[in-house]
Parts: C-alpha cells; structure tokens; sequence
C-alpha cells in the first residue's frame, strides 16, 4: 500500500509538473493573438473610416499602411494561402550583438 501511495504521488506531482507550464502558454499565446488581432481590426477601422466590411478585401497595401501605426520595430508580413509575400514591413529580424 505504500508503494501505490508514493507511486500515486509521483505520478501526480509529474501530471502537475508538465501541465503547469502548459496552461501557462496556452494563456500567453492566446492573449498575444488576441492582441494582434485587435490590432489589425482597429487598423482597418481607422483606414477606412467605419467598420471593416469583410465581404469586400482590402489589398494587401491597404491592410499594411492601416498598420502604420504601430510601433517601428514591429515586424509585418501579409502573405496569400500559398505563403508567397504579397506585403511587408520590418520583416528582418533583430541582428544579435
């Protein structure tokens, strides 16, 4: 019974030990998504003057200069279904000293 008992307790220490920083990702990516997201939609609503009309595409270029706002070092790549480059902006990463 001992033996049940402490393999009962290392197996949930474990369960708990990869599960924490599980969660604790999930929540940060789904906030910086989010964050983004709203970002981009403010964008739009600002180029455009009212609220964004997904039914009609905005071009690339649109989407991009909509975007103008948001701080310099912020990285943006606006690609089709098949991951060719149709708009950029920053898109070099930082260089390491």
């Amino acid at each position: 019974m001992p033996t049940l008992v402490a393999r009962l307790a290392w197996g949930g220490g474990t369960l708990v030990t990869l599960l924490v920083p599980l969660v604790f990702f999930i929540v940060g990516y789904q906030s910086d998504v989010a964050r983004l997201e709203s970002a981009l939609q403010a964008g739009i609503y600002r180029a455009t003057g009212s609220a964004a009309t997904w039914g009609a595409p905005h071009s690339p270029q649109a989407v991009l200069a909509a975007l103008e706002w948001l701080p310099s070092d912020t990285s943006i790549r606006i690609t089709d279904d098949q991951q060719q480059l149709l708009a950029s902006q920053n898109v070099e990463p930082p260089r390491r000293a």
